[in-house]
């Protein structure tokens, strides 16, 4: 079986279980293929706080639901989005990137993306627009 349709079979697996589906429906895209390139991005919510406490929200809120999963729940797709949190909070240097972007601060209705490819930049988009990504030499 190749990767996209193994993968196609894991998110239908997770989206036929409850704790999962809302984690894809409310702030999930699956990987996206593009060639050979992988890209898996999570929505954050900034309306009521900057981006670094929705990255930490996100994360408390993804550790919280991976341990009321089932032992026999397939739990890749959860492990990978809390390893994009993680590597996030630790290295990314939220001051500046709130002093840059203004919209990263909160309070507003854009639509902000923290994501990563293939190549393992994680990379943040406001309204689809690139803004910021972390050094080529840089690996999770």
């Amino acid at each position: 079986m190749d990767k996209r349709n193994s993968f196609s079979h894991l998110v239908q697996y997770a989206l036929s279980n409850s704790p999962l589906r809302r984690q894809f429906e409310n702030c999930y895209h699956p990987l996206k293929m593009t060639g050979n390139e992988k890209y898996m991005e999570i929505n954050l919510n900034l309306n009521k706080s900057c981006i670094q406490t929705a990255v930490k929200r996100k994360y408390n809120r993804l550790i919280s639901n991976y341990f009321k999963l089932k032992a026999s729940e397939n739990t890749e797709i959860i492990e990978s989005e809390i390893s994009l949190l993680k590597e996030a909070l630790e290295n990314l240097d939220f001051a500046w990137l709130r002093a840059t972007y203004p919209e990263l601060r909160g309070g507003g209705k854009n639509e902000i993306i923290i994501g990563i490819g293939a190549d393992n930049k994680i990379t943040i988009s406001i309204n689809n627009r690139l803004i910021h990504e972390t050094h080529q030499n840089y690996k999770l």
